[in-house]
């Protein structure tokens, strides 16, 4: 609630020229300790997302730019022009030959490719809401998300995908709860040398008596028309644009849900600099000679979509990859010129251990971002001296896009080390006690809280969740712990659901990775809680030996005890792992290590 008096806040005034304070001007509010952003977000008169992208690719199609090189298909390209119209020759196909209704939801199952890329663009361009299956995801998490999106188109690629659905569709539960609401199967990546007619023929045989459907991308592509107006149905600013489904850490997977609205002010800044043409942005692209870019997101992640909207809308050249190994990557960064290199947490952990100059050609490397999880400082430190570059730490979560940012970079300025950036405009933070909910002040721990425009609508149907993660007075609870230093810069410590109680201290798991991970015998490690019947949680760490390397557990166990504080102590042991499993976009599957462990219970005592 807001103060009955003035609060005494603590601003970071500009310089008397600063380009960079018409992103950030930081007001720190020491009575409420909440940190605000309070650079004027001119956001333009309300246009769609649909509009966005369709100014920036008509603009595109009257050049001979290229808008994606398939690295999976022989280097297969696709020119802006060609990308545009196939996209509205496909959303054509659905209203025309289908009867699109604007309150329909399209599923999409696929890896990244070019035919994921038009028809993804195409569906926004009719104004339905779409919603991405995460290409890994089995029968079970597909048949789920479109009984709980009500999806009724399905579009589906056919390399690794289709065999899923064929498989729940043979099981009789799964198949009434995809056909509850699905019309409609559109196929694409279908190539006649692979063995898909046969799982496609199952298919049908399947659905014969259904009312479901099945058509082909490139027959639709080849039968639609031009759009007469783009988004085809009207869609106001609070439509929903897309809904991501959350990893399920913390339950039953949730469909969070993003509007036309908060997705534009997402990526709202991109926009603004390219509609305004502002000099001194301009002229930082023009720093780094950004020509291509390497686009391995997972399209079926919230990064994925996030990042290729903003690329189509700064209308650059995007290699599409699937396979991002960091040697193909690194290959590619070669080949291509690359200046910015965005990487995964594993991409960052292997950058740092290994030196990759003489293998290949980095010279064109300006700056590595990177988000998904907490980056040891030493990591950072590390790739920054050997490789000449900018490491750029980044933040944000499904529900909350773009909301902290280390802005400095853009303007040649220099960065706080381990710091994931300060508020962007409009947006609000601040740092609750875990215990009682109270505002903090600086330099203390607490769960962080934000607010702006970027924040999603509410998990899809799910009026529980949606109160239990956005307060009364509109704050996002990130469930992460941190801090704010006194110029309002974020410090991410860990999340609240992998920190652990040993008696009466909390455990941060991330704090004792970090340390472990500089040993240079250490590949990956991931540190858990193990049930003790007295206290609580004790702690034990799965480690990757790198290859080559030999470590004993007591070196690790005597390397921690002598280091960390007591609380931290390995007192349920290391064990050493082949491999440790990581999601899409590289971060630690925690949920994995912690499954091994949820039914034991220790019972030695300890001092």
């Amino acid at each position: 609630m807001p103060s009955s008096t003035t609060p005494t806040t603590t601003t970071q005034p500009p310089a008397k020229y600063d380009p960079l304070k018409l992103l950030a001007q930081i007001e720190i509010d020491n009575d409420q300790h909440i940190v605000r952003n309070v650079a004027p977000k001119t956001m333009p008169e309300f246009q769609t997302m649909a509009q966005f992208l369709d100014d920036s690719m008509k603009e595109m199609a009257n050049t001979e730019t290229i808008g994606l090189i398939d690295a999976e298909m022989n280097m297969k390209k696709l020119s802006y022009k060609d990308w545009y119209n196939q996209s509205k020759h496909f959303a054509s196909s659905l209203i025309n030959e289908y009867n699109l209704k604007k309150e329909e939801t399209v599923v999409f199952h696929s890896e990244n490719s070019l035919d994921y890329a038009i028809t993804l663009i195409g569906t926004i361009f009719t104004g339905c809401t779409f919603t991405p299956v995460k290409a890994a995801n089995g029968k079970f998490e597909l048949t789920q998300q479109i009984k709980d999106s009500r999806g009724s188109i399905l579009i589906i690629d056919c390399k690794k995908q289709l065999p899923i659905l064929e498989g729940a569709l043979r099981n009789e539960q799964y198949r009434q709860d995809i056909l509850e609401h699905l019309r409609l199967i559109i196929l694409m990546n279908e190539n006649e040398n692979d063995n898909n007619s046969a799982i496609i023929k199952n298919i049908e045989t399947i659905l014969k008596d259904s009312e479901c459907k099945i058509d082909h991308v490139k027959q639709m592509i080849n039968n639609g028309g031009d759009m007469a107006k783009i988004p085809h149905f009207p869609v106001d600013k609070d439509d929903h644009f897309v809904i991501i489904y959350t990893s399920g850490t913390t339950g039953t997977s949730k469909g969070a849900i993003h509007s036309n609205y908060s997705m534009l002010a997402s990526i709202g800044k991109r926009m603004q600099n390219s509609a305004n043409n502002d000099t001194n942005q301009n002229k930082m692209f023009d720093r780094f000679n950004q020509k291509y870019g390497l686009f391995w997101y997972p399209l079926s992640h919230v990064s994925g979509t996030f990042v290729l909207l903003s690329e189509i809308i700064n209308c650059r050249t995007n290699v599409l990859v699937v396979n991002n190994q960091l040697e193909r990557l690194l290959q590619l960064v070669s080949e291509y010129r690359v200046a910015f290199l965005s990487l995964s947490p594993k991409h960052v952990t292997q950058m740092a251990q290994n030196d990759y100059r003489e293998q290949f050609d980095l010279s064109s490397v300006k700056m590595i971002p990177c988000g998904g999880s907490k980056i040891p400082l030493n990591c950072i430190e590390n790739i920054q001296k050997k490789y000449k570059v900018l490491f750029i730490d980044g933040y944000g979560s499904t529900e909350f896009l773009g909301g902290i940012q280390n802005m400095e970079f853009m303007f040649g300025g220099k960065l706080k080390l381990g710091t994931v950036g300060r508020p962007s405009p409009g947006v609000e933070m601040k740092i609750i006690d875990l215990e009682t909910g109270k505002s903090l002040p600086a330099e203390k721990q607490g769960e962080i809280l934000i607010r702006g425009p970027q924040q999603f609508v509410g998990y899809l149907r799910n009026e529980r969740a949606t109160k239990e993660t956005i307060d009364s007075d509109g704050w996002y609870h990130t469930g992460d712990v941190g801090y704010y230093d006194d110029e309002g810069y974020l410090y991410i410590v860990d999340r609240i659901k992998e920190l652990f109680k040993f008696r009466e201290w909390s455990v941060f798991p991330t704090e004792i990775e970090e340390f472990i991970l500089k040993n240079p015998a250490v590949d990956s490690v991931c540190v858990v809680g193990v049930p003790h019947k007295v206290d609580g949680y004790h702690t034990r760490a799965y480690i990757q030996i790198r290859q080559g390397q030999s470590l004993s557990e007591k070196e690790i166990i005597d390397s921690v005890q002598e280091n960390l504080g007591f609380q931290k102590r390995l007192r349920a042991g290391v064990q050493f792992v082949q491999h440790i499993p990581r999601t899409s976009i590289g971060k630690v599957e925690r949920k994995y290590f912690r499954s091994l462990v949820k039914n034991e219970l220790l019972t030695n005592e300890i001092e």
